[in-house]
């Protein structure tokens, strides 16, 4: 088990997918915020949003000039019970590759990033970093420059 964490002041993360078998398993987000902040989970919850992109970059030639990218986004959504008090949310989401094609071209593509990002939805004050428990198979992480 792999974990990562994503914060106000690192929203973002990037993997390279390395194949028709690549996958990135979310089995558990931890929430780490002040005391305070953490007797209204909901509120907290829904000062952000998660999204994952899956994303195929399209070169035109074998110079790698930059055409176009297929992108597919999807919200992940939290599991929350009105009365939950610990900041632990059990997720058990499966990301896999996705396989489609371009255009009228019968070839067909798999897709190379996967970008998990977090997006406040209003101001949030207070440091908030959620912690991902995770497995993954034929996926790294990429250094950000």
């Amino acid at each position: 088990m792999h974990s990562f964490a994503l914060s106000k002041n690192n929203p973002e993360i990037t993997f390279s997918l390395k194949g028709s078998d690549s996958f990135l398993h979310i089995s558990r987000i931890t929430l780490s915020t002040s005391n305070e902040f953490k007797k209204n989970l909901s509120n907290i919850i829904s000062s952000f949003q998660l999204t994952y992109e899956q994303e195929y970059m399209v070169y035109n030639d074998t110079e790698g000039r930059f055409i176009d990218d297929k992108k597919q986004i999807s919200q992940i959504r939290f599991p929350i019970d009105p009365y939950q008090s610990q900041p632990v949310f059990d997720i058990d989401l499966k990301i896999t590759n996705e396989k489609f094609t371009l255009g009228i071209n019968p070839n067909q593509n798999w897709c190379t990033i996967l970008k998990i990002k977090m997006f406040p939805t209003r101001l949030i004050e207070e440091d908030v970093e959620l912690r991902f428990n995770i497995e993954s198979h034929n996926i790294t992480e990429q250094k950000s420059n």
